[in-house]
């Protein structure tokens, strides 16, 4: 009989710890999971890149891209999200910058796509996409297409010494993969 009731003390013990575990997880779970299914610090961003944009029906798309999924801190800055991208797309910073861009489809033909040029653009996106899952559209832009330009004004290459000479346009080039 005492290995009866050891035996129904054990499995009772178990169970108290197994609910005890339950009761953690969950604990943990709804402290960082709001209402909307969200984590309260992170936000999930489908990011569309190797694109570019095309009018049609009064309406901008961005079309031909390649996409990814990326987790960041909420308040993340313009200058942190740039780096995790560059780091993303293997894009070196020294000769490309990246174009990060947003259709918030407002409805109205003339409203333009919108740039995100500072940190406050990126928390009106990111506070956006948490309702709509609105993408962010990156464009690579190479800095060494107005190379050419800079040395008729006599300000240098930039660095760039060695490089064949850039393309002749007078926009700066992004690509088209």
């Amino acid at each position: 009989m005492a290995s009866s009731s050891n035996t129904k003390s054990s499995n009772t013990n178990s169970e108290g710890t197994i609910n005890i575990i339950k009761n953690d997880i969950i604990e943990g779970m709804n402290s960082t999971i709001n209402k909307n299914g969200s984590n309260d610090d992170h936000v999930t961003i489908f990011v569309a890149y190797n694109g570019k944009w095309e009018y049609y029906r009064k309406e901008w798309f961005f079309v031909d891209f390649k996409s990814s999924i990326m987790v960041v801190p909420k308040h993340v800055t313009l200058s942190e999200i740039t780096d995790i991208l560059h780091k993303q797309f293997e894009a070196d910073k020294e000769f490309c910058s990246l174009k990060l861009e947003v259709n918030y489809r407002t409805g109205s033909p003339w409203f333009p796509v919108t740039e995100i040029q500072n940190d406050q653009d990126l928390w009106v996106f990111i506070s956006e996409t948490l309702k709509t899952k609105l993408p962010l559209c990156v464009t690579r832009v190479y800095k060494f297409a107005n190379v050419e330009e800079e040395r008729r004004k006599g300000r240098g290459g930039g660095g760039l010494t060695g490089w064949p000479p850039p393309p002749r346009i007078n926009r700066m080039a992004t690509t088209e993969d």
